[in-house]
């Protein structure tokens, strides 16, 4: 497996976690009753920010831009390094995010 395919494999297993977590966590609707003014608040506006339905729209973005990397490496397209750089770029950017995982290898850093 070349370090790029397991870089992809490894974003996809995280951006699989990440989707079945969400999933199962339905909506966060019981944080509507927390009262704005208490000092919860910064904590519940965190929480709703990240909410199950934003974390999908992350991981579909994220996905997007996780295959359109393959589809460039998978169907040996010609394109210009500069973008095959970019993706390179963009997919260890979106890798490093879970640098703390432990099969998180060092060399994906971008």
């Amino acid at each position: 497996m070349t370090d790029t395919t397991a870089l992809a494999a490894f974003l996809a297993a995280r951006l699989d976690e990440d989707e079945a977590i969400a999933r199962h966590a339905g909506s966060c609707d019981f944080y509507d009753d927390v009262d704005d003014s208490v000092p919860l608040a910064d904590e519940r506006n965190h929480i709703l920010r990240h909410a199950p339905a934003r974390v999908l729209r992350e991981v579909a973005a994220k996905r997007a831009i996780l295959d359109q990397s393959e589809v460039e490496v998978e169907y040996g397209r010609q394109v210009d390094s500069d973008v095959r750089d970019a993706l390179d770029s963009a997919v260890r950017h979106l890798a490093a995010v879970y640098s703390d995982h432990p099969a998180y290898l060092p060399e994906w850093a971008p």
